[in-house]
């Protein structure tokens, strides 16, 4: 096998032909090691974190205390640098980088108080500040947490105290997605309150958790007062209700808001106004289409059910799924309907076939089909606009964007994934980590055979190996690249082309294949750390 040679001057070596189409031309592949250092031998276990800039840091043990070691560069000793131990929730990381990686900040002790750094430098001393707490602006600019003196909990935004309240969550503080502003919940004595930039927005007796849209440049949030409950959207407050439903819903497109309210009749509200008014509507169970043109709900009558869209009822069922999925246009609902105890997907008005149960719900897809997996027997299908394929077993299905319906399935006692209802390779175990190229031209994945691991591309396999993992297409789709193991040694695969081993490839993302000509991982050799970045030459074309 062609392996790469480790060294800063290009070095031609032919491209191997590859499931993705035959490239030809000969490509020019160099590979370049940037050394982040050597970790010593006191580095405090479980503290390693890296940027996705693959830069990293790690803190370790000195004679004097502790420091926060960023790609090699030892920063200030602390008596003491906290951290969370492992629970079921995961570690919260002791040091956090901004987006862009060239920012750090961790919490410290020092002279019995507790600071927190960033970029090396220590802020104001407080009695407490919880390890993880840093929150990078998006621009990587600016920087807040929170911090707690006596028994008041203050914010500290580039620097700056805020003013002093009895708790404050900081689980829905976030900069706006323009960086320039940043907001939080917090209480005070017997009222919430709402901060925008420092300033209280909102003071009430309950302020719910705030809901904000895709880009985080709209907020809302429910506050009550004296038993009157009101969406407050963008600032402004709307009718007052008897309760508020638990969902708050920006549209795709972040320009309409839905709710529902309660007083003596239900009411779906859209960007504050009535648009639906119903005698009862079932709790959580009402849409809004990516464009926010379209609401529906489902209302409960007499037991049964039905789904409302733009006020015009639909069949009543003895049960409807509570989830319902929009066509693009958001004119055409589906959903999943119960009748004597077999149940069916509702496309607009056409109920289809009776099944058992609907073990994976229907969604339109990127072009518009249906998509849904059911159950009736021992039997599965994989339903594709009210066509549907029978198999034993069904992993993953879904619609690629070239329109070709992928399903991983099982008949018999084998495994295949099938294209268009088509298999491919026959497999004693499910192949897995299924990975789609942008222009639904290219399908990868992985499989197991003789206790080894492949990956299959475009029904091509490479060789064995001790396991793969981490499957990346290019934008383009021209070029794969995935993790592989043999032993206790792991290296990156790309094109066919294995590269040198190390102990560990640590991080590989597909970020890092955005360039047309290049990709960058993180890896480890012994004590090590090393970001290896391999260009290739991007006059390879497909014949």
């Amino acid at each position: 096998m062609i392996r790469y040679r480790r060294c800063s001057r290009f070095v031609a070596l032919p491209l191997l032909a590859c499931a993705l189409g035959t490239l030809r031309g000969e490509a020019q592949l160099r590979v370049q090691e940037t050394s982040l250092g050597i970790r010593a031998a006191d580095t405090v276990s479980g503290t390693f974190t890296f940027s996705r800039a693959l830069d990293v840091a790690y803190i370790q043990k000195v004679a004097r205390g502790e420091q926060v070691v960023v790609n090699g560069v030892a920063g200030a000793v602390f008596a003491s640098i906290p951290r969370v131990r492992l629970s079921e929730a995961g570690r919260v990381s002791s040091i956090s980088f901004s987006p862009n990686g060239k920012r750090v900040a961790y919490v410290a002790i020092s002279n019995g108080k507790t600071v927190m750094v960033v970029d090396g430098v220590a802020g104001a001393p407080f009695d407490f500040i919880p390890v993880g707490s840093a929150f990078f602006s998006p621009d990587s600019r600016r920087v807040t947490y929170v911090a707690k003196r006596g028994d008041r909990n203050y914010v500290i935004t580039d620097g700056r105290e805020s003013a002093p309240y009895d708790e404050i969550d900081m689980r829905y503080a976030r900069f706006t997605s323009d960086s320039k502003h940043v907001i939080y919940t917090a209480t005070l004595g017997a009222r919430h309150v709402v901060v925008y930039d420092d300033k209280e927005i909102a003071r009430a007796e309950y302020v719910g958790d705030p809901v904000f849209s895709k880009t985080g440049n709209r907020l809302a949030y429910v506050q009550m007062n004296n038993d009157a409950w009101a969406v407050v959207v963008d600032g402004v407050a709307g009718k007052s209700y008897r309760s508020i439903g638990n969902n708050l819903i920006f549209s795709d497109d972040e320009s309409h808001f839905l709710y529902r309210g309660r007083d003596s009749l239900d009411h779906v509200v859209v960007d504050g106004v009535e648009r639906v008014n119903a005698r009862s509507i079932r709790g959580n169970s009402y849409a809004l289409s990516s464009d926010g043109k379209h609401v529906a709900f489902v209302a409960q009558d007499g037991g049964r059910d039905r789904w409302v869209l733009d006020g015009v009822p639909q069949t009543t069922y003895d049960w409807v799924s509570g989830d319902a999925a929009f066509s693009a246009d958001g004119r055409t609902l589906t959903y999943v309907a119960e009748l004597e105890r077999k149940r069916f997907v509702v496309i607009g008005a056409n109920e289809g076939e009776r099944f058992d149960d609907i073990t994976e719900f229907p969604k339109f897809t990127a072009n518009n089909h249906v998509l849904f997996v059911a159950k009736r027997g021992e039997q599965h299908y994989v339903v594709i606009d009210s066509q549907g394929a029978a198999y034993d077993q069904v992993s993953e299905t879904f619609i690629a964007p070239s329109g070709k319906a992928v399903t991983v399935a099982k008949r018999g006692a084998t495994w295949s994934v099938y294209i268009d209802g088509k298999p491919g390779a026959l497999y004693d175990e499910a192949p897995n980590s299924l990975t789609i190229s942008d222009d639904g031209q290219h399908l990868a994945f992985t499989g197991g055979r003789d206790g080894k691991r492949f990956v299959c591309i475009d029904n091509n396999e490479t060789q064995l190996f001790d396991n793969v993992r981490v499957l990346s297409f290019s934008p383009d789709g021209k070029h794969l690249a995935f993790i592989a193991s043999r032993g206790r040694h792991e290296l990156l695969v790309l094109d066919g082309v294995e590269s040198t081993t190390y102990d560990q490839v640590m991080w590989l993302e597909r970020s890092s294949l955005l360039s047309p000509n290049s990709l960058s991982f993180l890896a480890r050799r012994g004590p090590a750390d090393v970001r290896v970045t391999v260009d290739w030459n991007a006059a390879a074309t497909r014949r």
